[in-house]
């Protein structure tokens, strides 16, 4: 059942509706808050611009990161998949061996 929640972003509130967990709602509510500190200097005044470069640099921050999860999972796919050729190699000659 979706609820509505409200996100503060310096002054201003943003509502949504979702159904997500409180637990990961206050896990996003804390990341925000979390950019907001990091970037809130960029905003010199309270007009709509100062909020636009914020946000800006906040998604930016996001999207950097999630490239970078993306390519350690990559790797980690990559490990797993050179694990996996090596353990079939040594259990075929593990096979040879005893055979």
């Amino acid at each position: 059942m979706k609820r509505k929640i409200t996100i503060t972003i310096g002054r201003k509130n943003y509502s949504f509706l979702t159904d997500e967990s409180k637990e990961k709602v206050q896990k996003i509510k804390d990341i925000i808050a979390e950019d907001y500190e990091k970037f809130a200097h960029v905003i010199e005044s309270t007009d709509k611009k100062g909020v636009d470069d914020l946000l800006i640099l906040m998604l930016l921050n996001h999207v950097s990161k999630e490239i970078g999860y993306d390519e350690a999972l990559r790797e980690q796919r990559e490990k797993t998949e050179r694990l996996v050729v090596e353990l079939e190699r040594m259990k075929t000659e593990r096979g040879e061996i005893a055979g």
